[in-house]
């Protein structure tokens, strides 16, 4: 069972990096590099990663900044009408590889806050490495249509943060009830 279990997160791993580095390269084309520190880009990293070691860790975290982005890529693509092409891919595979990933590994309590802490290091990377223009992980300014709501990026950035800790608390409580951490076999002696 273990050899399958490992079997199908490796395989995993790889569909999520092919749809990663599909996506990372139309951007790259596309002179738009730095759209790939945006949060549901930089979790394929950790979930490719987490599945390949098993580290549900690793997984937990990738999952909520998926199934927190998709959404929000979504709405942004539909009332922008701006949808490259291999994100709808790469976005809801993803989604569905870290879906099956804590199915397997199980959610650890821990990726909460993880995914919190991630967020604001994400947020802050892209506002050291990413032009104001872009505007990666709101960074830099209020999500546009939202200006007249919440004037204040501080206050906007507060308040997607708080928001987003709540949504992420709210989901692991119930995953870890649903999908509790599986204790890791010790590794086979040569």
């Amino acid at each position: 069972m273990r050899d399958e279990v490992t079997h199908d997160l490796r395989g995993w791993s790889l569909a999520v990096l092919a749809l990663l580095l599909v996506h990372a390269a139309n951007h790259v084309r596309r002179g738009e590099a730095h759209d790939l520190l945006w949060f549901c880009n930089v979790a394929g990293v950790f979930l490719a990663a987490g599945c390949l070691t098993r580290r549900a860790r690793l997984v937990g975290p990738a999952f909520l900044w998926l199934a927190v982005g998709t959404p929000i890529w979504a709405v942004d693509a539909l009332v922008t009408g701006d949808l490259v092409l291999t994100s709808l891919p790469y976005h809801w595979g993803a989604l569905g590889v870290a879906t099956l990933a804590v199915r397997r590994l199980g959610m650890p309590r821990a990726s909460w806050y993880l995914a919190a802490a991630g967020g604001l290091l994400f947020s802050g990377l892209a506002r050291l490495l990413t032009p104001a223009r872009y505007n990666v992980d709101f960074a830099f300014s209020t999500w546009p249509g939202w200006e007249r709501l919440i004037p204040s990026h501080a206050l906007f950035c507060a308040l997607l943060w708080l928001v987003t800790c709540a949504a992420f608390f709210g989901m692991v409580q119930g995953l870890t009830r649903v999908f509790p951490v599986q204790p890791r076999a010790p590794a086979a002696m040569p």
